[in-house]
């Protein structure tokens, strides 16, 4: 090969770079959030205090509300939802029986905590578990001690949660779905204390199907 050969090589394929590098620069991309089980009300209620949702709001665009397509699970939708197809066009019918969802992250000590729940919703199988990081974008390490809360007694389908703070700022509250002897397949909402310990790992006390009382400065004064 003589020198002008490969000159001319060496231009063509630097061309070839600059021109993939200019076309993944201009590439743009759609960030998608649906809140699976939120109703719009809620988020575009302006005494609701929402701030990261309504900042996304004003910033991008959002939708009043949708119509759910047949069969209205969640798998199926949310295909949809993504891929603007019917599911007589993409083939999703039904819910798969076993994936991971509902995660929520919290931060404790430096580190991000990402709680989810996993096999199939509608079975008394679902469980919670969790991962952590030192970025609330990852790497994620799964727990050594998951599932962290799981059917016991007489609840099953443990799942889909979220936390909030307890009334004195020193712990946490799970909040989650589950199911019970007497309520067959219908979901009812519970509420159990959850905390870290001094080794970071994540217990949530629970499934309870006793009332509780919350830790709080006027709970501690009574004591």
């Amino acid at each position: 090969m003589n020198l002008k050969n490969f000159t001319h090589r060496i231009c063509l394929l630097l061309l070839l770079v600059f021109q993939f590098s200019c076309s993944q620069k201009d590439e743009k991309h759609v960030l998608l959030i649906s809140i699976d089980g939120l109703r719009p009300d809620f988020y575009m209620n302006e005494e609701w205090d929402a701030p990261h949702l309504k900042s996304l709001m004003e910033t991008g665009v959002y939708a009043n509300g949708i119509n759910s397509v047949f069969l209205s699970v969640t798998y199926p939708s949310h295909t949809s939802i993504i891929s603007g197809a019917y599911p007589s066009e993409h083939g999703i019918f039904y819910n798969v029986s076993r994936w991971t969802d509902g995660s929520t992250l919290l931060k404790n000590e430096g580190d991000y905590y990402m709680m989810y729940s996993a096999n199939n919703f509608a079975g008394e199988n679902y469980a919670i578990g969790y991962a952590t990081a030192s970025s609330p974008l990852g790497p994620f390490q799964k727990s050594d001690h998951n599932p962290v809360l799981q059917k016991e007694g007489a609840v099953t389908g443990t799942g889909h949660n979220s936390v909030i703070a307890d009334p004195d700022g020193r712990g946490w509250i799970c909040v989650y779905h589950g199911r019970t002897e007497k309520t067959g397949p219908k979901r009812l909402v519970f509420m159990d204390k959850m905390d870290i310990d001094e080794n970071g790992i994540l217990h949530v006390e629970g499934p309870t199907l006793t009332e509780q009382q919350l830790v709080s400065k006027e709970n501690l004064q009574s004591e």
